[in-house]
């Protein structure tokens, strides 16, 4: 039996880690624009790490711009399939196929 290494994603710059957190507090006070000026400035730093593409989408869902955070919340998925948007609808089948079918299934409820 072969095992297949397991996924791993690089810690974000203290930098990065800080435009975050500024850019969480906006979304959960409904400051839309200071939001985005936050999320833009953590994707320049790290465009590839799934918590600023996961959380780029709960941008554009409050913006009601479902397409965008679709995209998004699928490069989440494509960059780090063990994420946490991949855990939220359970699926039937052996651990290493559940990842794809939680993630198409999730996608696929976005409106």
């Amino acid at each position: 039996m072969t095992r297949r290494p397991a996924e791993r994603i690089n810690a974000l710059t203290s930098k990065a880690q800080k435009e975050l957190g500024k850019a969480l507090e906006a979304l959960r006070t409904s400051k839309p624009a200071e939001a985005r000026n936050h999320l833009d400035a953590a994707y320049r730093s790290a465009p590839d790490h799934p918590e600023v593409n996961y959380y780029l989408g709960v941008y554009w869902s409050q913006m009601n711009d479902w397409m965008q955070a679709k995209s998004y919340w699928t490069k989440t998925i494509d960059v780090y399939s063990k994420h946490l948007l991949c855990a939220a609808v359970p699926c039937p089948g052996p651990p290493a196929r559940k990842q794809g079918k939680r993630s198409t299934a999730i996608l696929e409820t976005v409106r």
